[in-house]
Protein backbone atom coordinates (compact mmCIF):
# COMPACT_ATOMS: atom_id res chain seq x y z
CA UNK A 1 0.00 0.00 0.00
CA UNK A 2 3.05 2.28 1.18
CA UNK A 3 4.70 2.64 -2.65
CA UNK A 4 7.33 5.04 -2.82
CA UNK A 5 6.93 8.94 -3.48
CA UNK A 6 9.05 9.81 -6.88
CA UNK A 7 7.77 13.01 -8.16
CA UNK A 8 6.06 12.30 -11.38
CA UNK A 9 6.98 15.76 -13.24
CA UNK A 10 8.75 16.72 -15.86
CA UNK A 11 12.23 18.24 -15.19
CA UNK A 12 13.52 20.19 -17.66
CA UNK A 13 14.28 23.84 -15.62
CA UNK A 14 12.81 27.07 -17.29
CA UNK A 15 14.78 30.09 -18.59
CA UNK A 16 12.70 32.09 -15.90
CA UNK A 17 10.50 31.35 -13.04
CA UNK A 18 6.87 31.04 -14.28
CA UNK A 19 4.24 33.54 -13.90
CA UNK A 20 1.61 31.93 -11.29
CA UNK A 21 -2.23 32.73 -11.35
CA UNK A 22 -3.70 31.66 -8.11
CA UNK A 23 -6.96 30.24 -6.86
CA UNK A 24 -6.47 29.71 -3.18
CA UNK A 25 -9.68 30.45 -1.51
CA UNK A 26 -8.82 31.39 1.99
CA UNK A 27 -11.22 32.58 4.85
CA UNK A 28 -9.85 34.99 7.30
CA UNK A 29 -6.33 33.17 8.28
CA UNK A 30 -6.94 33.31 11.96
CA UNK A 31 -9.24 31.23 11.87
CA UNK A 32 -8.46 28.36 13.48
CA UNK A 33 -11.45 25.37 12.79
CA UNK A 34 -10.25 24.96 8.81
CA UNK A 35 -6.68 23.38 7.89
CA UNK A 36 -7.32 24.12 4.43
CA UNK A 37 -7.86 27.47 4.20
CA UNK A 38 -4.70 28.22 6.61
CA UNK A 39 -2.83 25.84 4.38
CA UNK A 40 -3.76 28.10 1.46
CA UNK A 41 -3.08 31.63 3.07
CA UNK A 42 0.70 30.01 3.88
CA UNK A 43 1.11 28.95 0.37
CA UNK A 44 -0.38 32.37 -1.18
CA UNK A 45 2.39 34.04 0.99
CA UNK A 46 5.16 31.74 -0.18
CA UNK A 47 4.47 32.35 -3.84
CA UNK A 48 4.05 36.59 -3.49
CA UNK A 49 7.74 36.19 -1.85
CA UNK A 50 9.44 34.15 -4.95
CA UNK A 51 7.25 34.45 -8.38
CA UNK A 52 5.59 37.32 -10.06
CA UNK A 53 1.87 37.08 -9.85
CA UNK A 54 -0.90 37.09 -12.94
CA UNK A 55 -4.22 36.87 -13.52
CA UNK A 56 -4.88 32.90 -14.05
CA UNK A 57 -5.43 33.79 -17.93
CA UNK A 58 -2.17 35.22 -18.39
CA UNK A 59 -0.33 33.04 -16.36
CA UNK A 60 2.38 29.96 -17.27
CA UNK A 61 0.75 28.29 -14.22
CA UNK A 62 -1.83 28.22 -11.95
CA UNK A 63 -2.32 27.20 -8.81
CA UNK A 64 -5.40 26.17 -7.12
CA UNK A 65 -5.94 25.44 -3.49
CA UNK A 66 -8.66 23.16 -3.75
CA UNK A 67 -9.80 20.44 -6.47
CA UNK A 68 -13.34 22.50 -6.38
CA UNK A 69 -13.10 24.04 -9.85
CA UNK A 70 -12.91 23.70 -13.20
CA UNK A 71 -10.75 25.20 -15.37
CA UNK A 72 -12.48 28.76 -17.12
CA UNK A 73 -12.61 29.75 -20.60
CA UNK A 74 -9.39 31.73 -20.22
CA UNK A 75 -7.00 29.29 -18.43
CA UNK A 76 -5.19 27.84 -20.62
CA UNK A 77 -1.98 27.02 -18.67
CA UNK A 78 -1.26 24.33 -16.50
CA UNK A 79 -2.43 23.96 -12.70
CA UNK A 80 -0.77 22.96 -9.35
CA UNK A 81 -3.94 21.55 -7.72
CA UNK A 82 -3.32 20.39 -4.01
CA UNK A 83 -5.89 17.64 -3.85
CA UNK A 84 -6.00 18.04 0.43
CA UNK A 85 -8.61 14.71 0.74
CA UNK A 86 -10.75 14.98 -2.14
CA UNK A 87 -10.03 11.74 -3.55
CA UNK A 88 -11.05 9.69 -0.61
CA UNK A 89 -14.33 11.21 -1.52
CA UNK A 90 -16.59 9.63 -4.45
CA UNK A 91 -18.54 12.84 -5.08
CA UNK A 92 -15.10 14.60 -6.18
CA UNK A 93 -14.27 11.64 -8.79
CA UNK A 94 -18.41 12.09 -9.96
CA UNK A 95 -17.84 15.80 -9.95
CA UNK A 96 -14.44 17.80 -9.97
CA UNK A 97 -11.50 14.91 -10.70
CA UNK A 98 -13.17 14.72 -14.27
CA UNK A 99 -11.98 18.48 -14.38
CA UNK A 100 -8.46 17.84 -14.37
CA UNK A 101 -6.48 17.71 -17.72
CA UNK A 102 -3.50 15.57 -18.74
CA UNK A 103 -1.88 19.17 -18.62
CA UNK A 104 -2.09 19.31 -14.77
CA UNK A 105 -0.11 18.18 -11.88
CA UNK A 106 -1.76 16.95 -8.54
CA UNK A 107 -0.20 17.72 -5.40
CA UNK A 108 -0.86 14.58 -2.71
CA UNK A 109 -0.08 14.76 0.25
CA UNK A 110 0.64 10.77 1.03
CA UNK A 111 0.86 7.83 -0.35
CA UNK A 112 -2.46 6.36 0.29
CA UNK A 113 -3.46 9.25 -1.97
CA UNK A 114 -1.39 8.40 -4.57
CA UNK A 115 -2.55 4.04 -4.60
CA UNK A 116 -6.15 5.60 -4.95
CA UNK A 117 -5.32 7.60 -8.09
CA UNK A 118 -3.42 5.14 -9.45
CA UNK A 119 -6.27 2.39 -8.88
CA UNK A 120 -8.91 4.86 -9.92
CA UNK A 121 -7.43 7.31 -12.43
CA UNK A 122 -7.45 6.09 -16.25
CA UNK A 123 -6.18 6.92 -19.21
CA UNK A 124 -5.43 9.90 -19.96
CA UNK A 125 -4.34 10.94 -16.05
CA UNK A 126 -2.58 13.71 -15.28
CA UNK A 127 0.53 13.76 -13.84
CA UNK A 128 1.12 14.01 -9.67
CA UNK A 129 3.25 15.26 -7.68
CA UNK A 130 4.12 14.27 -3.75
CA UNK A 131 4.34 17.38 -1.63
CA UNK A 132 3.13 16.81 2.05
CA UNK A 133 1.74 19.40 4.06
CA UNK A 134 3.70 21.83 6.92
CA UNK A 135 2.98 22.56 10.31
CA UNK A 136 4.25 26.10 11.96
CA UNK A 137 7.43 24.48 13.88
CA UNK A 138 7.49 27.92 15.29
CA UNK A 139 4.28 27.29 17.36
CA UNK A 140 4.22 24.01 17.69
CA UNK A 141 7.53 23.35 19.00
CA UNK A 142 8.83 21.46 23.05
CA UNK A 143 7.94 24.35 26.02
CA UNK A 144 9.00 22.11 28.92
CA UNK A 145 8.79 24.93 30.85
CA UNK A 146 4.99 25.45 30.13
CA UNK A 147 4.42 21.78 31.49
CA UNK A 148 3.31 22.29 35.56
CA UNK A 149 0.85 25.65 34.82
CA UNK A 150 -1.11 23.81 31.77
CA UNK A 151 -1.57 20.88 34.15
CA UNK A 152 -2.66 23.15 36.94
CA UNK A 153 -5.04 25.10 34.59
CA UNK A 154 -6.63 21.75 33.62
CA UNK A 155 -6.85 19.60 37.30
CA UNK A 156 -3.79 17.17 35.89
CA UNK A 157 -1.44 16.13 38.53
CA UNK A 158 2.21 17.10 37.85
CA UNK A 159 3.37 12.94 37.44
CA UNK A 160 0.06 11.41 35.92
CA UNK A 161 0.72 10.00 32.83
CA UNK A 162 -1.22 12.60 30.10
CA UNK A 163 -2.42 11.11 26.61
CA UNK A 164 -4.21 14.02 24.62
CA UNK A 165 -6.88 13.63 21.70
CA UNK A 166 -7.19 16.26 18.67
CA UNK A 167 -9.85 15.92 16.21
CA UNK A 168 -13.35 16.45 15.26
CA UNK A 169 -15.45 14.29 18.00
CA UNK A 170 -17.36 12.69 14.75
CA UNK A 171 -17.45 9.21 14.78
CA UNK A 172 -14.28 8.42 11.88
CA UNK A 173 -11.92 10.55 14.09
CA UNK A 174 -12.43 7.08 16.51
CA UNK A 175 -12.04 8.89 19.68
CA UNK A 176 -14.21 5.75 21.19
CA UNK A 177 -10.86 3.57 20.77
CA UNK A 178 -8.82 6.10 22.42
CA UNK A 179 -10.94 5.78 25.55
CA UNK A 180 -10.67 1.87 24.94
CA UNK A 181 -6.63 2.27 25.17
CA UNK A 182 -7.07 4.69 28.39
CA UNK A 183 -9.02 1.85 30.17
CA UNK A 184 -6.24 -0.41 29.45
CA UNK A 185 -3.08 1.60 30.16
CA UNK A 186 -4.32 1.77 33.40
CA UNK A 187 -4.60 -1.36 34.48
CA UNK A 188 -0.87 -0.77 34.68
CA UNK A 189 -0.41 3.18 35.21
CA UNK A 190 -3.74 3.73 37.03
CA UNK A 191 -2.92 7.33 37.47
CA UNK A 192 -2.94 8.04 33.72
CA UNK A 193 -5.45 10.83 32.29
CA UNK A 194 -6.47 12.21 28.66
CA UNK A 195 -7.53 15.21 27.40
CA UNK A 196 -9.58 15.41 24.20
CA UNK A 197 -9.54 18.32 22.83
CA UNK A 198 -12.31 18.90 19.84
CA UNK A 199 -15.64 20.24 18.97
CA UNK A 200 -18.55 18.36 18.22
CA UNK A 201 -20.87 16.18 20.16
CA UNK A 202 -19.44 14.20 23.00
CA UNK A 203 -22.68 12.47 24.70
CA UNK A 204 -21.96 9.51 23.53
CA UNK A 205 -17.75 9.28 24.01
CA UNK A 206 -19.28 10.90 27.82
CA UNK A 207 -20.99 8.07 28.67
CA UNK A 208 -18.36 5.53 27.55
CA UNK A 209 -16.38 6.92 29.95
CA UNK A 210 -18.49 6.94 32.60
CA UNK A 211 -18.98 3.07 31.10
CA UNK A 212 -15.58 2.70 31.43
CA UNK A 213 -14.68 3.81 35.15
CA UNK A 214 -12.90 6.93 33.02
CA UNK A 215 -15.54 10.03 34.02
CA UNK A 216 -12.28 11.25 36.77
CA UNK A 217 -9.59 10.45 34.51
CA UNK A 218 -11.35 11.78 31.06
CA UNK A 219 -11.54 15.83 30.50
CA UNK A 220 -13.82 17.35 27.18
CA UNK A 221 -12.16 20.55 26.68
CA UNK A 222 -13.57 21.64 23.83
CA UNK A 223 -11.96 23.09 20.69
CA UNK A 224 -8.90 25.16 20.84
CA UNK A 225 -6.57 27.80 18.65
CA UNK A 226 -3.35 27.12 18.03
CA UNK A 227 -1.72 28.93 20.67
CA UNK A 228 -3.40 27.57 23.42
CA UNK A 229 -3.04 23.86 21.17
CA UNK A 230 0.46 24.43 21.68
CA UNK A 231 0.20 25.05 25.45
CA UNK A 232 -1.52 21.16 25.61
CA UNK A 233 0.85 19.84 23.55
CA UNK A 234 3.46 21.28 26.44
CA UNK A 235 1.48 19.60 29.02
CA UNK A 236 1.25 16.10 27.07
CA UNK A 237 3.34 13.31 27.30
CA UNK A 238 1.43 11.47 23.87
CA UNK A 239 -1.05 12.00 21.17
CA UNK A 240 -3.19 9.14 20.54
CA UNK A 241 -4.42 9.60 17.14
CA UNK A 242 -6.50 6.47 15.95
CA UNK A 243 -8.40 8.51 13.55
CA UNK A 244 -10.34 6.21 10.76
CA UNK A 245 -11.60 8.93 8.81
CA UNK A 246 -12.46 8.13 5.58
CA UNK A 247 -10.73 11.50 3.50
CA UNK A 248 -7.66 11.36 5.90
CA UNK A 249 -5.32 12.57 3.61
CA UNK A 250 -2.54 13.56 6.05
CA UNK A 251 -1.65 13.65 10.26
CA UNK A 252 -1.27 17.06 10.47
CA UNK A 253 -2.78 16.32 14.27
CA UNK A 254 0.39 13.92 14.86
CA UNK A 255 2.94 16.26 12.86
CA UNK A 256 1.97 19.13 15.09
CA UNK A 257 2.33 16.58 18.24
CA UNK A 258 5.92 15.42 16.92
CA UNK A 259 6.69 19.14 16.16
CA UNK A 260 6.00 20.10 20.07
CA UNK A 261 8.44 16.78 21.04
CA UNK A 262 5.55 14.81 21.65
CA UNK A 263 5.37 10.67 20.56
CA UNK A 264 2.43 10.17 18.65
CA UNK A 265 0.25 6.70 19.35
CA UNK A 266 -1.14 6.24 15.47
CA UNK A 267 -3.46 4.04 13.28
CA UNK A 268 -2.25 2.98 9.69
CA UNK A 269 -4.40 4.45 8.50
CA UNK A 270 -4.54 6.90 4.97
CA UNK A 271 -2.37 9.56 5.39
CA UNK A 272 -1.23 9.14 8.88
CA UNK A 273 1.04 6.63 8.22
CA UNK A 274 3.09 8.92 6.36
CA UNK A 275 3.74 11.22 9.38
CA UNK A 276 4.75 8.90 11.47
CA UNK A 277 8.41 6.99 11.95
CA UNK A 278 7.20 3.71 13.63
CA UNK A 279 9.42 2.70 16.55
CA UNK A 280 11.10 6.38 16.28
CA UNK A 281 8.77 9.18 16.70
CA UNK A 282 5.63 6.68 17.96
CA UNK A 283 4.54 3.86 17.47
CA UNK A 284 1.60 2.55 14.56
CA UNK A 285 -1.48 -0.03 15.03
CA UNK A 286 -2.49 -2.32 12.10
CA UNK A 287 -5.96 -0.96 10.70
CA UNK A 288 -7.95 -3.12 8.54
CA UNK A 289 -10.99 -3.63 6.47
CA UNK A 290 -13.53 -6.15 8.05
CA UNK A 291 -16.10 -6.15 5.08
CA UNK A 292 -17.42 -2.30 4.42
CA UNK A 293 -16.51 -1.19 7.69
CA UNK A 294 -12.83 -0.14 9.74
CA UNK A 295 -10.96 -1.32 12.49
CA UNK A 296 -7.53 -0.64 14.34
CA UNK A 297 -5.70 -3.15 16.61
CA UNK A 298 -5.96 0.16 19.20
CA UNK A 299 -4.43 -3.01 21.68
CA UNK A 300 -1.10 -3.08 19.75
CA UNK A 301 -0.22 0.28 21.45
CA UNK A 302 -0.58 -0.18 24.97
CA UNK A 303 2.33 -1.90 25.61
CA UNK A 304 4.14 0.66 23.40
CA UNK A 305 2.73 3.64 25.80
CA UNK A 306 3.31 1.51 29.11
CA UNK A 307 7.05 1.80 27.69
CA UNK A 308 7.33 5.46 26.78
CA UNK A 309 5.43 6.68 29.80
CA UNK A 310 8.03 4.45 32.37
CA UNK A 311 11.12 4.85 30.42
CA UNK A 312 11.97 8.48 30.86
CA UNK A 313 14.89 7.52 28.38
CA UNK A 314 13.06 6.24 25.96
CA UNK A 315 10.80 8.79 25.85
CA UNK A 316 13.20 11.53 25.70
CA UNK A 317 14.74 9.50 22.53
CA UNK A 318 11.24 9.23 20.81
CA UNK A 319 10.37 13.35 21.45
CA UNK A 320 13.89 14.19 19.99
CA UNK A 321 13.26 12.46 16.91
CA UNK A 322 9.83 13.92 16.92
CA UNK A 323 10.82 17.23 16.86
CA UNK A 324 14.22 16.66 14.38
CA UNK A 325 11.40 14.63 11.80
CA UNK A 326 9.41 17.61 12.19
CA UNK A 327 11.39 20.01 11.38
CA UNK A 328 13.10 18.21 8.24
CA UNK A 329 9.82 17.14 6.99
CA UNK A 330 7.06 19.46 7.83
CA UNK A 331 8.56 22.56 8.80
CA UNK A 332 7.61 25.85 6.49
CA UNK A 333 10.72 26.09 5.01
CA UNK A 334 10.50 22.39 3.78
CA UNK A 335 7.19 22.50 2.50
CA UNK A 336 8.69 25.82 0.76
CA UNK A 337 11.42 24.02 -0.97
CA UNK A 338 9.43 21.06 -2.62
CA UNK A 339 6.84 23.65 -4.00
CA UNK A 340 9.95 25.87 -5.06
CA UNK A 341 11.61 23.01 -6.79
CA UNK A 342 8.14 21.71 -8.10
CA UNK A 343 7.22 24.60 -9.64
CA UNK A 344 10.59 25.74 -11.39
CA UNK A 345 10.65 22.53 -13.08
CA UNK A 346 7.54 22.25 -14.02
CA UNK A 347 6.59 22.88 -17.96
CA UNK A 348 3.76 23.07 -20.14
CA UNK A 349 2.45 20.15 -21.95
CA UNK A 350 -0.05 20.76 -25.19
CA UNK A 351 -2.90 17.64 -23.82
CA UNK A 352 -5.49 19.20 -22.37
CA UNK A 353 -7.40 16.11 -22.44
CA UNK A 354 -9.39 15.80 -19.21
CA UNK A 355 -8.74 13.24 -17.00
CA UNK A 356 -10.81 9.71 -17.31
CA UNK A 357 -11.95 7.53 -14.64
CA UNK A 358 -10.91 3.86 -14.57
CA UNK A 359 -13.59 1.29 -14.25
CA UNK A 360 -13.42 0.69 -10.65
CA UNK A 361 -14.01 4.47 -10.67
CA UNK A 362 -16.90 4.27 -13.18
CA UNK A 363 -18.60 1.54 -10.64
CA UNK A 364 -17.67 3.80 -7.53
CA UNK A 365 -19.49 7.08 -9.11
CA UNK A 366 -22.45 4.96 -10.30
CA UNK A 367 -22.72 3.94 -6.98
CA UNK A 368 -22.55 7.37 -5.51
CA UNK A 369 -24.83 8.99 -7.73
CA UNK A 370 -27.37 5.87 -7.40
CA UNK A 371 -27.59 6.50 -3.93
CA UNK A 372 -27.90 10.22 -3.98
CA UNK A 373 -31.25 9.62 -6.59
CA UNK A 374 -32.23 6.92 -4.39
CA UNK A 375 -31.92 8.86 -0.59
CA UNK A 376 -32.47 12.65 -1.57
CA UNK A 377 -32.85 13.65 1.54
CA UNK A 378 -28.89 12.62 2.02
CA UNK A 379 -27.85 16.45 0.22
CA UNK A 380 -24.25 16.25 1.84
CA UNK A 381 -21.50 14.37 0.44
CA UNK A 382 -20.23 13.07 3.23
CA UNK A 383 -23.54 11.54 3.85
CA UNK A 384 -23.77 10.25 0.64
CA UNK A 385 -20.10 8.51 1.17
CA UNK A 386 -20.77 7.17 4.18
CA UNK A 387 -24.13 5.22 2.97
CA UNK A 388 -21.54 3.69 0.32
CA UNK A 389 -20.47 1.47 3.47
CA UNK A 390 -23.87 0.06 4.37
CA UNK A 391 -22.95 -3.48 6.09
CA UNK A 392 -25.75 -4.66 3.80
CA UNK A 393 -24.97 -3.11 0.32
CA UNK A 394 -22.92 -6.62 -1.09
CA UNK A 395 -21.35 -4.63 -3.89
CA UNK A 396 -19.25 -1.92 -1.30
CA UNK A 397 -17.81 0.49 -4.39
CA UNK A 398 -16.29 2.34 -0.96
CA UNK A 399 -13.55 -0.74 -1.08
CA UNK A 400 -11.60 0.89 -3.95
CA UNK A 401 -10.71 3.70 -1.39
CA UNK A 402 -10.26 1.97 1.37
CA UNK A 403 -8.14 -0.83 0.33
CA UNK A 404 -5.74 1.72 -0.43
CA UNK A 405 -5.61 3.02 2.93
CA UNK A 406 -5.78 0.06 5.04
CA UNK A 407 -4.73 -3.50 4.98
CA UNK A 408 -7.68 -4.94 3.30
CA UNK A 409 -8.63 -7.79 5.08
CA UNK A 410 -7.98 -8.79 8.98
CA UNK A 411 -4.27 -9.56 9.42
CA UNK A 412 -2.95 -13.24 10.42
CA UNK A 413 -2.56 -13.88 13.99
CA UNK A 414 -0.31 -16.65 15.61
CA UNK A 415 -1.15 -18.58 18.75
CA UNK A 416 0.63 -16.19 20.50
CA UNK A 417 -1.85 -13.43 19.68
CA UNK A 418 -3.72 -11.27 22.49
CA UNK A 419 -7.58 -11.78 22.09
CA UNK A 420 -9.82 -8.47 23.19
CA UNK A 421 -12.84 -6.63 22.68
CA UNK A 422 -12.03 -4.87 19.96
CA UNK A 423 -15.52 -2.45 20.23
CA UNK A 424 -17.68 -0.59 22.54
CA UNK A 425 -20.56 -3.25 22.60
CA UNK A 426 -23.36 -5.18 25.28
CA UNK A 427 -24.34 -8.42 25.03
CA UNK A 428 -28.01 -8.72 25.50
CA UNK A 429 -29.35 -11.99 25.47
CA UNK A 430 -28.35 -13.54 22.37
CA UNK A 431 -27.58 -10.52 20.20
CA UNK A 432 -24.95 -7.91 20.48
CA UNK A 433 -25.31 -4.43 20.49
CA UNK A 434 -22.60 -2.36 19.23
CA UNK A 435 -22.86 1.12 20.66
CA UNK A 436 -19.68 2.53 18.64
CA UNK A 437 -21.05 5.03 16.15
CA UNK A 438 -19.15 4.13 13.48
CA UNK A 439 -20.99 0.80 13.12
CA UNK A 440 -23.91 0.62 15.07
CA UNK A 441 -26.02 -2.49 14.47
CA UNK A 442 -27.12 -5.70 16.49
CA UNK A 443 -25.16 -8.69 15.42
CA UNK A 444 -26.93 -12.15 16.75
CA UNK A 445 -24.13 -14.34 18.01
CA UNK A 446 -24.21 -18.08 18.79
CA UNK A 447 -23.93 -19.89 22.34
CA UNK A 448 -19.87 -20.67 21.41
CA UNK A 449 -19.38 -17.03 20.28
CA UNK A 450 -21.27 -15.00 23.65
CA UNK A 451 -19.26 -17.42 25.37
CA UNK A 452 -15.91 -16.37 24.03
CA UNK A 453 -17.18 -12.72 23.97
CA UNK A 454 -17.94 -12.58 27.52
CA UNK A 455 -14.52 -13.97 28.30
CA UNK A 456 -12.88 -11.06 26.70
CA UNK A 457 -14.33 -8.95 29.57
CA UNK A 458 -10.10 -8.60 29.94
CA UNK A 459 -7.52 -9.33 27.25
CA UNK A 460 -6.44 -12.77 27.47
CA UNK A 461 -4.45 -14.80 25.54
CA UNK A 462 -5.46 -16.49 22.40
CA UNK A 463 -4.29 -19.93 22.81
CA UNK A 464 -6.16 -19.41 26.84
CA UNK A 465 -9.24 -18.78 24.47
CA UNK A 466 -9.57 -21.41 22.62
CA UNK A 467 -7.88 -23.90 25.55
CA UNK A 468 -11.04 -23.48 27.71
CA UNK A 469 -13.64 -25.22 25.02
CA UNK A 470 -13.46 -27.19 21.99
CA UNK A 471 -15.98 -24.74 20.10
CA UNK A 472 -13.78 -21.27 21.23
CA UNK A 473 -11.20 -21.68 18.28
CA UNK A 474 -13.75 -21.31 15.49
CA UNK A 475 -15.96 -18.77 17.49
CA UNK A 476 -13.23 -16.65 18.33
CA UNK A 477 -11.84 -16.65 14.47
CA UNK A 478 -15.39 -15.74 13.94
CA UNK A 479 -15.89 -12.94 15.92
CA UNK A 480 -12.43 -11.60 14.57
CA UNK A 481 -13.17 -12.15 11.09
CA UNK A 482 -16.64 -9.68 11.85
CA UNK A 483 -14.36 -7.19 13.67
CA UNK A 484 -15.90 -8.18 16.74
CA UNK A 485 -13.08 -9.10 18.41
CA UNK A 486 -9.16 -8.30 18.19
CA UNK A 487 -6.08 -9.91 17.53
CA UNK A 488 -2.51 -8.15 19.11
CA UNK A 489 0.73 -9.51 18.52
CA UNK A 490 2.86 -9.69 22.09
CA UNK A 491 4.78 -6.27 22.29
CA UNK A 492 7.87 -8.80 21.86
CA UNK A 493 6.97 -9.99 18.64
Amino acid sequence: MHARRPEQHARMPRARRPRLGLYLPELDPSLETDSVRRTNAVIRQLLARRYELAEPQHADLIVQGALTRAPEAGWVAPRLIFAHGALGDPGHWLLTVPQVRACDVLALTSSSDRAIFERLAGEPRCRTAWLPLFVDTNVFQPRPALRSAVRERFGVPEHAPLLLTVSALAPGKNVQSALLLLRELRRELPEARCLVVGDGPQAYLADLAQRLGLAAAVSFVGPRSRAELSDLYAAADLLVHLTLNRKESFGLVSVEAQASGVPVLAARWGGVADTVEHGVTGYLADSYLVGPERRVDWLALVPHASELLTNPASWRRFSQAARKRALREHSIAAFARRLYRLLDRMTATPDRRPLRLSPAAQDLVVAFASRAIEHPELTDSAELSESLRDPFDGTYAYRNIHEQMALPHPPERNAEAIAYRLLDAELDGQTLHIRDPMWKVSVPLTAAERAVWQLLETPRPRADVEARAPTNQAALATLYARGLAGLTRRASD
